[in-house]
């Protein structure tokens, strides 16, 4: 049961350095915005763990902030059709 736990944990953790890396966004921010606590990943990097609830809060928030990154990557004014806003 550990094992399955850590390596959880240590996926998670390298998905977050992996969005931490596209988006340029600092660990305790992530952790604020996604679940409002600026200690969650420093926290988990340090050997704690997460609820059910709390890790899919995390992953939530950075597929959406990916997905909205995908987004005006493609659009950056906005606009999903020519002259149309």
């Amino acid at each position: 049961m550990t094992v399955v736990i850590q390596e959880q944990d240590d996926d998670l953790l390298r998905e977050v350095d992996k969005f931490l890396k596209a988006t340029g966004m600092a660990q305790g921010y992530l952790g604020l915005q996604a679940t409002n606590n600026g200690h969650l990943i420093p926290r988990l990097r340090a050997g704690g763990h997460l609820k059910a609830s709390t890790e899919a809060r995390l992953r939530q928030f950075m597929r959406f902030k990916m997905t909205d990154m995908e987004f005006w990557a493609k659009y950056p004014n906005g606009r999903t059709r020519k002259g149309r806003g």
